[in-house]
This record gives structure tokens, sequence and C-alpha cells, in this order.
């Protein structure tokens, strides 16, 4: 389930840059010659800036990174916590109630994979949630 997750992270993630990036095109020369940087004025959300949180800006990149560093928690057997799977849901659901139409909804699937995969009972019949609530931490 865990690895499953992580996969469609990544392809949200490759889907949203890979989509973002082409209906930005016109505005990267501008970013390459420096229009984003000290605006005159003070902080202003003109098109060029707004197609770069869009894109580059966006949480794209981040959503790349988890998806990989869940992938390699899954391929190492280690549990991904529960409250990753529940942030991931509940920024799709928030999301959604504040753009609509949105793919945001998309996250759930991954989310729920995830809060799954923690409660999971392992083979040796002790439950994800509760191995990881008997660990401890060295300092």
């Amino acid at each position: 389930m865990t690895l499953l997750a992580g996969r469609l992270l990544l392809v949200l993630g490759v889907l949203h840059m890979a989509v973002a990036m082409v209906l930005s095109w016109e505005q990267v020369p501008g970013w390459v010659r420096g229009d984003l940087r000290f605006a005159q004025g003070g902080p202003s959300m003109n098109e060029s800036t707004g197609w770069f949180w869009m894109s580059l800006g966006s949480f794209a990149v981040p959503l790349l990174a988890l998806g990989a560093l869940i992938i390699a928690c899954a391929r190492r057997r280690q549990t991904v916590p529960a409250s990753v799977g529940w942030g991931i849901g509940v920024w799709g659901l928030v999301s959604a109630a504040v753009l609509e139409p949105t793919p945001f909804l998309l996250l759930l699937v991954p989310a729920t994979l995830i809060v799954l995969g923690a409660r999971r009972p392992r083979a040796n019949g002790v439950g994800a949630a509760d191995e990881s609530a008997r660990t401890t931490v060295s300092p």
C-alpha cells in the first residue's frame, strides 16, 4: 500500500510540473532574465509571478521528494507514520474546498493508502502503529 502511495505522489508531482511548465513556457525567458527578482513597488502578483508559483515554486517538487521518501521507506519495510497520510489528506481537502474544480482530491488516494499502511498488521502479528509506539528513541 505504502509503495503505491509513494508512486502515486510521484506521478501527481510529475504531472503537475509537466502541465504547469507547458502552460507557463512563455514566462520562462523572463524568469531567466531576472524579471522575478526585486520587483519594483513591492510584492505583486503579475501573470509571470503567478505562473512561477504554479510551476517551479509550487508543491510539485516537495511532492516528488515526499513520494521518493515514501517509496524508499516502503522498500526498506519501514512504516510511514499515519500522520503523514493525515496531513496530505487534510491538505487535499482544504485545498479542494478553496479551489474548484481541482485535482487536489486525488491526494486522498495516497493519503488513505499511507494511513492504512501504517495500521496494517505485520507478519509477526503486531500492527505497525502498535510496534512504533513501543519503539524508544535514544539520544
